[in-house]
């Protein structure tokens, strides 16, 4: 996968919407992501990397550990996040992401079938939908793998 530099990041184009197109690459060069952020698939980003508000990233992305994402931002199916990622109100994600220990989620965090996480991340109890969808209301601690599709297993 091709390396992308900050100054291509800078370069890329933004649609009629304000958002700026990201083909799939691997960011691991560049830490600071702005608003709106539009990445393809299979995307792959560093450690400490922070994307403001409304990101939104193509099936299975990978981010490194620590990293921080805005209000609004959305993930395709089979992205997979490390240990201490922490997330702002109202991300959502798709199928089968994975989580790993210590990851944070705000309030109004939405997740599809089959996501799972790692120990002690600090998520929200699950109201489930007609959907199968999982959202999330108030802190709940998870002591051990939690999977989307089994509620008992969510403290």
């Amino acid at each position: 996968m091709r390396k992308i530099t900050k100054k291509e990041f800078d370069e890329f184009k933004t649609d009629e919407f304000g958002f700026k197109i990201c083909p799939t690459g691997d960011y691991t060069l560049i830490k600071e992501f702005g608003r709106k952020c539009s990445f393809g698939e299979w995307c792959s980003f560093g450690e400490w990397c922070s994307f403001a508000e409304r990101c939104s990233f193509g099936k299975g992305c990978s981010f490194g550990e620590w990293c921080i994402f805005g209000e609004g931002c959305s993930f395709g199916e089979w992205c997979s996040f490390a240990e201490r990622c922490g997330f702002v109100e109202r991300c959502s994600f798709g199928e089968r992401c994975r989580f790993g220990e210590g990851c944070s989620f705000g309030e109004r965090c939405s997740f599809a079938e089959r996501c799972s996480f790692g120990l002690w991340c600090n998520i929200i109890k699950p109201i489930f939908d007609d959907k199968k969808t999982y959202w999330f209301s108030k802190p709940v601690k998870c002591l051990k793998d939690a999977k989307g599709d089994d509620e008992d297993d969510i403290l």
